[in-house]
């Protein structure tokens, strides 16, 4: 069930790209993103930072993602970049308003990701809402991928948004096939 739950996620993030629809790329140092004016409480997951850059696609609902020192608003189709060292965590917008992410981290060889599921019934944070479903590490040889999507959002140069829009279709592609290996019986 969770391979099937990354590949419609993952699908659904590779059609958004090859639309043309405008880019919804939330990274530090970047305009992109639509900010909030003050930093939510953690309430989901407690801030925490890794040394690898990390890749975050919204696929249903709406939340808050906070990095560093910024909150930002994130709709479903959003990508968030997280650079490694960047403090960050999720939170709902409001208690009411579910969402689903898929989070993506390449901490050694391969890539690792999990889909985090917030339900929308939080009640004074007496309990985790949160259900968390950890996936297969995808056999992707990488390299810094992730890295590379990152320094061209932060990048002025020309072009630079169809390069990130370019990389996260490879990237997306790459995952939907190897989930699909993993799905498919032998």
């Amino acid at each position: 069930m969770a391979d099937s739950e990354l590949l419609s996620a993952v699908r659904n993030m590779l059609h958004i790209l090859c639309t043309k629809e405008p880019l919804k790329l939330i990274t530090p140092g970047r305009r992109w993103g639509e900010k909030l004016p003050s930093l939510p409480a953690p309430t989901v997951w407690w801030p925490n930072s890794h040394r690898q850059t990390e890749l975050v696609y919204l696929h249903r609902g709406a939340c808050a993602m906070v990095l560093d020192d910024c909150a930002y608003k994130v709709d479903e189709g959003t990508i968030c970049i997280i650079p490694g060292g960047c403090y960050h965590y999720e939170t709902p917008l409001q208690a009411n308003v579910s969402y689903q992410a898929v989070w993506f981290i390449k901490p050694a060889q391969n890539l690792c990701w999990h889909i985090s599921k917030y339900d929308g019934k939080v009640t004074n944070n007496v309990e985790n809402p949160l259900l968390l479903v950890v996936g297969n590490r995808l056999y992707l040889n990488m390299e810094d991928m992730l890295n590379t999507i990152l320094n061209e959002a932060k990048s002025n140069i020309s072009y630079n948004e169809e390069m990130v829009r370019g990389y996260l279709i490879l990237f997306a592609s790459r995952v939907c096939r190897q989930a699909e290996r993993i799905k498919a019986p032998p």
